[in-house]
């Protein structure tokens, strides 16, 4: 396990409980932050001959990749959900370990929604995790994607519980709907990763 140059700080957190918001306030102070969804959607984007192989040309939509298409088609399907896990998981995990690997400033911030679904705990330094209370979760992401209060439940459910993740965090982040805690929140995190160093940490993706 080597030693890298930065500090990896991981952030994670169940839907809903203002992960994005939170990146965003840290980008605003001037750092950086990679987005694992992002570099996921970079990758489906850019495979279009595979998914049209395995699933035809109705993943397209004037020529293009449609991430919706391919939701459907995966939403309520574990055999291809699983394969198209298989191509796209094993890339992103390349990404990040590039990233991991030659990032050239003092502190690397990862969003990534499903760090301790994915067992990546051991590949970060610092694991800050975003919290919300269930049902402002709810009435978030109705608001934010029209979902239904059922299916965000489901989702939820699929989900590591906040019991558990918070025995593992280094960092709690309680996102209450107020900007200003947040803030300070950011601004605390700040103060506390300057005291640290980069550990030796397993790799996201094993170099062969």
């Amino acid at each position: 396990m080597p030693a890298n140059k930065a500090l990896i700080i991981g952030i994670t957190g169940n839907i809903g409980t203002g992960k994005s918001t939170f990146c965003r306030i840290l980008e605003n102070k001037g750092y950086n932050v990679f987005y694992a969804d992002k570099i996921a959607h970079n990758h489906l984007l850019e495979l279009k001959d595979m998914w049209v192989k395995r699933w035809g040309e109705g993943v397209l939509e004037n020529g293009e990749v449609k991430r919706e298409k391919i939701s459907e088609i995966v939403f309520n399907n574990p055999i291809e959900l699983k394969w198209l896990n298989s191509q796209i998981h094993p890339r992103v995990l390349q990404d990040m370990q590039d990233l991991a690997d030659n990032y050239p400033k003092k502190y690397l911030f990862l969003e990534i929604p499903l760090l301790y679904e994915a067992g990546l705990l051991e590949c970060v330094d610092q694991i800050v995790l975003v919290l919300a209370n269930t049902e402002e979760i709810i009435e978030r992401v109705m608001k934010r994607d029209g979902s239904k209060r059922e299916d965000i439940l489901k989702r939820l459910e699929k989900q590591i519980p906040d019991s558990k993740k918070i025995l593992l965090a280094d960092y709690m982040v309680f996102n209450s709907g107020e900007l200003e805690e947040m803030e300070w929140a950011a601004d605390d995190l700040l103060r506390r990763l300057k005291k640290l160093k980069p550990e030796p940490k397993k790799p996201f993706y094993p170099q062969s």
